[in-house]
């Protein structure tokens, strides 16, 4: 017994994936069909070869247009803000919104969170806030672990068209509200 030979082309689709195209499908089908019949038997086995065959090409198909359009292929929203600290002459502090994609390292239940870093060892810690359509949510999250020192931080779940202002400040502890310098960074979030 041969195996038939499928041929398929590539075209791409709405989103720029590739889609398979059978170029022989119906021609193998018709000499499938056509093949001598001489007991209800082989009649049986023609219908299972058809729907195999035709089951390999459907599957194949869907593969292919499924790994066309990835889940990843949503806009990232990532952002960032970094405080400068002009007596140390370096870059004190830094907050990033990561846009994760599916789960959540931040612990929380959604795909968005905050990274709090402290990058200058001025003896100084660094305290985030964020605000989300004007609104402070999750209060404010204090690093104080020194240079190089992280801290991820999930405080609000971001949806489509939010805007979100992150602000970090140089901090001497979780509640200095001296008047420290401070920076901040405006963004709309594209899809949360």
């Amino acid at each position: 017994m041969t195996r038939p030979n499928i041929r398929v082309v590539f075209g791409t689709d709405i989103n720029g994936g590739l889609l398979p195209i059978p170029i022989n499908t119906l021609s193998l089908v018709r000499r499938i069909l056509r093949s001598d019949v001489t007991s209800p038997w082989r009649s049986r086995m023609k219908v299972q070869r058809l729907g195999l065959t035709l089951s390999m090409v459907f599957a194949v198909s869907t593969a292919l247009v499924a790994a066309g359009s990835p889940a990843f292929a949503a806009h990232n929203d990532n952002n960032e803000t970094t405080l400068w600290d002009d007596n140390a002459q370096c870059q004190a502090g830094l907050i990033e919104f990561i846009d994760y994609g599916e789960g959540a390292p931040g612990g929380g239940m959604n795909d968005d969170y905050f990274v709090v870093t402290d990058t200058c060892a001025n003896g100084e810690g660094v305290r985030a806030r964020v605000y989300v359509n004007g609104v402070l949510v999750g209060g404010s999250k204090y690093n104080g672990g020194g240079s190089g020192s992280s801290v991820i931080w999930d405080p609000a779940q971001i949806y489509a068209n939010d805007v979100v202002k992150m602000e970090i400040c140089a901090a001497n502890g979780p509640q200095d509200y001296s008047g420290l310098p401070c920076d901040d960074r405006t963004f709309r979030s594209v899809d949360g």
